[in-house]
C-alpha cells in the first residue's frame, strides 16, 4: 500500500476578545474536509468535538443538509457551539467538517454565555465567505 501525505491546503486563524480573554477561531483545510477549532476564554480546553456530514436536504431536494455526531466531555457545553458551526460548516460547504471545541469563562452569565455563542456563528461565517472568496 503506497504512503499517503497529510496536505493542508488552508489554515485561516481569527482572533477575538471577550471580558479581556481571547477566543481563537482556526478553520483548515486538509484534503477535501475541514477542521475547525475553537478555544479560548480563561482556561481553552477540548470540551466537545462534533463531526458534520453534508446530504441532500430531506425536505427540500434541492438544498443540502448535514447531519451531526457530537462527543461531550463530563460537564462541558461546548457542543452548543460546536454542533451550530458542524452543520453550518458541512452544510453551506458541502464538505466532512471536524469541529473541537472548548471555550471557558469563570462566572459566565446566561447572556454572555448565549453572546459568545453569537460571536463564535459570526466569526464561523466569516471565515466560510473568506474560504469560499480564496477558492
Amino acid at each position: 500500500m503506497g504512503r499517503r501525505e497529510l496536505i493542508i491546503s488552508s489554515i485561516l486563524k481569527k482572533t477575538i476578545k471577550f471580558r479581556s480573554k481571547k477566543i481563537y477561531f482556526t478553520l483548515i483545510e486538509i484534503g477535501n474536509e475541514i477542521i475547525f477549532i475553537v478555544s479560548g476564554g480563561d482556561c481553552p480546553h477540548v470540551g466537545a468535538v462534533a463531526v458534520g456530514i453534508p446530504h441532500p436536504s430531506l425536505k427540500i431536494p434541492n438544498q443540502l443538509s448535514s447531519t451531526i455526531s457530537t462527543y461531550v466531555f463530563i460537564g462541558h457545553k461546548d457542543d452548543i457551539i460546536a454542533n451550530k458551526i458542524a452543520h453550518e460548516i458541512s452544510k453551506r460547504m458541502n464538505k466532512k467538517v471536524v469541529v473541537i471545541a472548548g471555550i471557558h469563562f469563570h462566572h459566565l452569565s446566561e447572556k454572555d454565555i448565549k453572546l459568545v455563542v453569537k460571536k463564535s456563528e459570526d466569526i464561523c461565517q466569516e471565515l466560510i465567505e473568506l474560504f469560499q472568496k480564496r477558492k
